[in-house]
């Protein structure tokens, strides 16, 4: 999912410039986990509901919650690492698939290893039936009244997961990345 929002709002110029001012590319990474730290803590705040209902207790509100943080923190410091240690700023030139560069091939790395993370802590784990508790906190509004079980849970992420590939592929295809990818064009 992640490569195809990068595909979608990293768009390319006619100049063949990321349409991201070039002052924010060395700190792309760092300021993704901020706008999704502010998600996670909406979702901390929602599961409010949650614990008033007693469908979880406030210490496993607040464990869900810091594993969340640290989950984002990891991803999104990873990413950074890579943009520091090859240069290579530009998200598009992190997700080009197929990848094709260092960055490319370090980004790819990281984005399946969580995806394949998520995917055994959903279908081996415990993540099916904490996303199927925690789950009406995600949905906006007032009183969550939704329910979901561990089965829909899978199905989703699962569903999420495929098309993120799908997706992200088939965007590397359409709006592929600037061909300078790898070869200095950072803008760092």
């Amino acid at each position: 999912m992640l490569r195809l929002l990068i595909c979608i709002f990293v768009r390319q110029t006619t100049k063949g410039e990321s349409m991201i001012p070039p002052a924010i590319l060395p700190y792309f990474w760092l300021l993704s986990a901020a706008v999704m730290l502010v998600s996670v803590a909406l979702v901390h705040r929602r599961a409010r509901i949650l614990v008033r209902r007693k469908q979880v207790s406030e210490a496993e509100r607040r464990a869900f919650s810091r594993g969340a943080a640290l989950v984002v923190l990891v991803f999104c410091l990873l990413l950074q690492a890579i943009v520091w240690l090859t240069g290579e700023g530009r998200p598009e030139c992190l997700a080009a698939f197929p990848p094709n560069t260092a960055a490319s091939w370090a980004g790819s790395v990281v984005t399946l290893g969580a995806w394949s993370a998520l995917l055994w802590w959903v279908w081996r784990g415990t993540g099916a039936v904490q996303l199927a508790r925690f789950g009406p906190a995600f949905m906006p509004g007032r009183e969550p009244q939704t329910s979901y079980s561990p089965a829909q849970v899978r199905r989703a992420i699962t569903a999420i997961v495929v098309l993120a590939t799908l997706g992200g592929a088939i965007a590397s295809q359409v709006a592929p990345p600037p061909s300078d990818c790898g070869r200095g064009g950072s803008a760092i």
